[in-house]
């Protein structure tokens, strides 16, 4: 696999194919040494390198915790990933919760914003507004859940094959597509552009 031509560190310069197979070659070639003697030779090459724990190790790192980055949620038993940005203008953040399987989502159209001089204030700024969210890694879809977090109902359309690897699209959209209303569309279908166009 030809990989001369692009930024080993930068994973959304590959498709998902390619991402996974640079990761398994990195895998057998990490095998060879210990960790500690990977620290020892690549700091002796000028390379910033640390002996890094297990994921396991570091969802129960007090550090991890403090920051909110892990958090414990309601009806598990495990500690998961928390949030990755808060937002004081939101108010205070209620305990993650474990998901509800199979949730039905009626869809009933693009609400409109209404307001007039006699109606009441929203609760939260953005309540009767739609976003539809495309993003994925961090930026994007964080901003869609802020949207959410102040009161818009946000769909977010996901592609039916991953973008990339299992930590970006399993890990972190699980943490950042939270409030959202979510729908798996494949663009090539002309029903599926529709679907996108009546919520945009």
């Amino acid at each position: 696999v030809p990989f001369d031509d692009r930024n080993l560190a930068l994973p959304m310069g590959f498709d998902f194919q390619k991402s996974s197979k640079c990761a398994e070659l990195f895998a057998l070639k990490f095998m060879e040494k210990t960790a500690k003697e990977w620290e020892t030779e690549l700091e002796a090459a000028g390379l910033p390198c640390a002996e890094i724990q297990s994921f396991r190790d570091w969802m129960q790192d007090k550090d991890a915790r403090i920051a909110r980055i892990v958090a414990e949620v309601e009806g598990l038993e495990e500690p998961q990933l928390g949030r990755t940005a808060w937002m004081t203008s939101a108010g205070e953040y209620p305990n993650l919760k474990k998901m509800e399987r199979n949730k039905k989502v009626d869809f009933k159209g693009k609400p409109t914003p209404t307001g007039t001089k006699d109606s009441q204030p929203k609760s939260r700024p953005l309540e009767g507004f739609v976003v539809v969210d495309f993003a994925n890694v961090i930026a994007g879809p964080a901003a869609g859940r802020m949207f959410g977090e102040l009161g818009a109902t946000v769909y977010k359309l996901g592609p039916g094959l991953p973008q990339h690897g299992p930590m970006v699209m399993m890990v972190w959209q699980a943490e950042l597509h939270q409030g959202k209303k979510s729908i798996i569309v494949n663009h090539k279908v002309a029903e599926a552009r529709e679907v996108a166009q009546r919520l945009a």
